[in-house]
């Protein structure tokens, strides 16, 4: 199977994964753990001579992968679930402990 292909076919089963999600009300992001360990798993026990020549490297992870699942994350949070009940109180709150923060650094 081509690199082109590949990435196609796990575009589609990540929107199959996300649509599985939702109905099952689970978070995505964790969706896509369990599908991606478990395509591993079936990858490394029924053809482990198969290598793409795909690898998670630092630069993927902390470049690519990372700041998409921060900002998926961040547009589904819930500040109430939290007991801030709105956007104006964790402002304050962030900005009156970083002024502590740079205050103690310098």
């Amino acid at each position: 199977m081509s690199i082109p292909i590949a990435f196609i076919f796990l575009l589609l089963l990540a929107s199959v994964v996300a649509m599985l999600a939702r109905r099952w009300k689970i978070p995505y992001t964790v969706a896509l753990v369990v599908t991606g360990l478990s395509i591993s798993v079936f990858r490394e026990q029924f053809y482990p001579e198969v290598d793409l020549g795909l690898h998670l490297t630092p630069e993927l992870l902390f470049v690519i992968l990372l700041p998409i699942l921060i900002y998926e994350a961040a547009f589904h949070f819930d500040l109430r679930e939290f007991g801030i009940p709105s956007f104006w109180e964790m402002k304050s709150m962030s900005t009156s402990s970083n002024s502590f923060e740079i205050t103690m650094v310098f």
